[in-house]
């Protein structure tokens, strides 16, 4: 009870001073090319002359989670130690050599509280998970920390400000891979439940986690690194004055042939207005199944209350799914476009491959196209694509979801082809921690998040490792599963101790699963 009251008291405030952020340069760059943020509550004082980092962007949050600022730029820096002084904050980047081995750690579906969605508060992920990674970072720091979508499923970027600010210098100044999920467009997973202007729609996420992404490439000092040009608070499904069930149904019936949301398949691919009645009840009954399946839990939830209300805007929306790309809300609302959440980037010997399955597959090829061109260097010894969902649906389009994008690169895409041997990918969305595809792939949605999907209660982290044995680095992959607890056992204790005597994953290995490399079974 005692760890679950102060999950609670803890984790109810807002951002507290400055988090400092550092993510890659885009590949398009140069490979010192480094993105330094600064992400502050409004009111916080900042010292431009206590400030040698060239910060060419500054502003409030725009849009989403405005009480927070950015200030932002890219640096050039050198392989090795770069020290920076951000308004008086001293930032140490350790840029590894490239090509060198790297290592680091991954989390997905990392939940530290029940405010919007039901958590498994008594593992106190909170606390515990920055705890963790501090120790991990403290004797050998680690190269980078990848959170892999649903960001401590937060509506209004408080809970996971509370989280950055439990982190030491040492892992701000980690290199900070992050791709968006469906509780960071909309804080109940799905546009289809309780979809509201209060969500983010990507666009708090962005500013939050900032990494050097398709949307800022060329763009000029003093100019905001992303495409924010669909205002989420005009651009909507309803109206100011709030009758979106009029609307949506005025849209439904004048749309012709309608367009089906990516959620249900449509037994009418080419329906009419003759077939309406008979297309509106299938929907009907599907998204009937469809609240049945939530049921439990939206009901487990901190307020059981709100369930009707948000079962009657489900109903509402029904038919919006019809309304395909009409305004162009694509049935998912007005989330910030996808050219935000791409990017590809080299860090060490591995590489990264970034996005969003909201995008359009036409859109993001020549993306990706480039991205796999990038990839073909010597130096990239392995490349993981990184991205939230393991299945399409609750906003993600069929074909897009992440093993789909992984076996269509090397088939779809000529410059993938050569690569296909280093691709691999990681991912959260189901709960669960687990090798994919034959080791390939990486499912690690287990942190903290209630499991429905038939996994045990429990949670960790994986460690991904090309330094070898003798921490020089020989490309060999090694990636390892801490379980730190689950609804039995507890290694908290034991896997703190170890981490903080022998420094860092790579010594404490008799503690985890070894997946890949090694003694992987």
């Amino acid at each position: 009870m005692l760890s679950k009251l102060l999950s609670v008291s803890l984790f109810c405030g807002g951002v507290l001073g400055h988090q400092v952020r550092v993510t890659k340069g885009g590949g398009w760059n140069e490979y010192g090319s480094v993105r330094v943020t600064l992400v502050s509550n409004g009111t916080e004082s900042f010292d431009e002359k206590e400030t040698t980092a060239a910060l060419t962007y500054s502003s409030p949050f725009t849009y989403r989670w405005t009480d927070f600022s950015i200030r932002t730029g890219l640096q050039n820096m050198e392989e090795g130690s770069n020290k920076l002084k951000l308004g008086g904050i001293d930032v140490t980047v350790d840029l590894p050599k490239e090509g060198s081995g790297v290592e680091g750690i991954f989390v997905a579906d990392p939940c530290v509280s029940s405010k919007w969605i039901s958590c498994l508060v008594k593992f106190d992920v909170g606390s515990r998970l920055p705890a963790l990674l501090n120790a991990a970072s403290e004797t050998s720091k680690l190269d980078f920390f990848g959170i892999l979508g649903d960001n401590f499923y937060d509506r209004y970027g408080h809970l996971s400000s509370e989280f950055f600010a439990r982190l030491s210098p040492r892992m701000q100044e980690t290199f900070l891979y992050a791709v968006i999920g469906n509780h960071d467009y909309w804080v109940y997973g799905t546009p289809w439940l309780k979809a509201s202007k209060k969500d983010q729609m990507g666009y708090g996420f962005a500013q939050f986690y900032p990494q050097d992404t398709q949307a800022a490439r060329g763009k000029g000092e003093g100019t905001a690194p992303f495409d924010f040009s669909v205002d989420p608070n005009k651009a909507w499904w309803g109206t100011e004055e709030g009758g979106e069930e009029e609307e949506a149904a005025e849209i439904a019936d004048r749309t012709d042939p309608f367009v089906w949301g990516e959620s249900f398949a449509s037994p009418f691919p080419q329906t009419n207005s003759s077939t309406a009645a008979s297309a509106s009840s299938w929907l009907g009954a599907k998204v009937e199944a469809f609240v049945d399946e939530l049921r439990p839990y939206v009901e487990s939830s901190e307020e059981p209350e709100a369930f009707e209300e948000a079962l009657n805007e489900l109903r509402v929306r029904r038919r919006l799914s019809l309304v395909g790309d009409v305004r162009g809300l694509g049935g998912t609302g007005p989330v910030a476009h996808p050219s935000n959440f791409f990017f590809f980037n080299q860090l060490g010997d591995l590489g990264f491959v970034g996005y969003t399955p909201l995008g359009s597959w036409e859109e993001m090829k020549p993306w990706f196209e480039e991205a796999c061109t990038y990839m073909q260097r010597d130096s990239v010894k392995h490349v993981y694509i990184l991205n939230h969902w393991n299945k399409p649906g609750m906003g993600a389009k069929k074909t897009l979801e992440t093993p789909a994008v992984w076996r269509r690169l090397p088939k779809e895409i000529e410059a993938c082809t050569p690569i296909e041997q280093k691709l691999r990918y990681a991912m959260g969305h189901e709960h669960c921690n687990r090798p994919e595809d034959g080791g390939r792939g990486l499912m690690v949605g287990g942190t903290g998040m209630t499991e429905m999907m038939g996994c045990q209660h429990a949670w960790g982290f994986a460690y991904i490792s090309t330094k070898g044995k003798g921490g020089e680095g020989d490309g060999d992959l090694t990636v390892a599963y801490f379980t730190v607890a689950t609804d039995s056992e507890d290694k908290y204790s034991e896997i703190m101790e170890c981490l903080r005597e022998k420094g860092g994953p790579s010594q404490c290995l008799h503690l985890a699963d070894v997946w890949i490399g090694g003694d992987a079974k």
